[in-house]
């Protein structure tokens, strides 16, 4: 009758625990980042940006967090987990409409930087799943893509890429020179809303509609790059 007992009490303290660790939430993560705008030199911090952590999804993205930039462009977000089975993205909204984006990948980096060259990079690398303004898609797929992006940017400091800035890329190949082109073309978007707009009316989609930000006019641009080539 003891033993039964013993054996009962072991077995209630066992659901009992069970029960508080289903009951605890995950450890919440304080992921944080700058925005910036402008190249290696003369980087500006951007004050006042909303920047939003997304994890893309097949239709609409999960919201994970929003914060507001300081005066030195930094922010934190703190999201439940680190880890995704689809991608992690950031947005950050500057002056007027004008929005750059960062592709962080399955697993949340050390720290993050959004600026031009992580624009681009979003944007080139995730070009097929980005047509309504936002990113979507078949997880595999997006993490295939992410690590595309890895390969033009670095999404911890926004700097090229290793694979860029080396042989047989660096000098020998026209991607380095073209990525930093169309990163000066994000600069005079991002400073100038005429520009914007401007870029927007000849950088429609395949269905003739116009984008809604810079990093969906250069998703269209990377779909069909021959459109309005002189114009660009």
């Amino acid at each position: 009758m003891r033993n039964l007992l013993t054996v009962n009490r072991a077995a209630m303290l066992s659901v009992a625990m069970l029960v508080v660790s289903l009951a605890t939430p995950a450890q919440a993560v304080e992921f944080t980042g700058v925005v910036q705008l402008g190249g290696t030199h003369g980087v500006e911090p951007q004050e006042n940006a909303t920047v939003r952590l997304y994890e893309a999804t097949t239709a609409a993205p999960t919201l994970l967090g929003t914060a507001t930039t300081d005066q030195a462009g930094e922010f934190t977000v703190t999201v439940p987990s680190s880890t995704s089975t689809s991608v992690f993205f950031l947005t950050a909204d500057l002056r007027g409409d004008a929005q750059f984006v960062s592709i962080l990948g399955s697993t949340l980096p050390s720290s993050a930087t959004v600026n031009e060259l992580t624009t681009v990079a979003a944007a080139w690398s995730m070009a097929q799943f980005y047509r309504t303004g936002s990113i979507a898609g078949d997880s595999f797929a997006l993490q295939i893509a992410a690590g595309m992006n890895e390969n033009i940017v670095d999404p911890v400091t926004g700097q090229s890429s290793t694979v860029l800035l080396t042989s047989p890329n660096a000098d020998q190949t026209h991607s380095l020179r073209m990525t930093r082109s169309l990163s000066n073309l994000v600069t005079a978007c991002a400073r100038s809303r005429l520009i914007r707009l401007a870029v927007y009316a000849v950088t429609r989609s395949e269905r003739e509609r116009l984008p809604n930000t810079i990093g969906e006019a250069l998703a269209n641009l990377a779909r069909n790059p021959a459109q309005n080539v002189s114009t660009l």
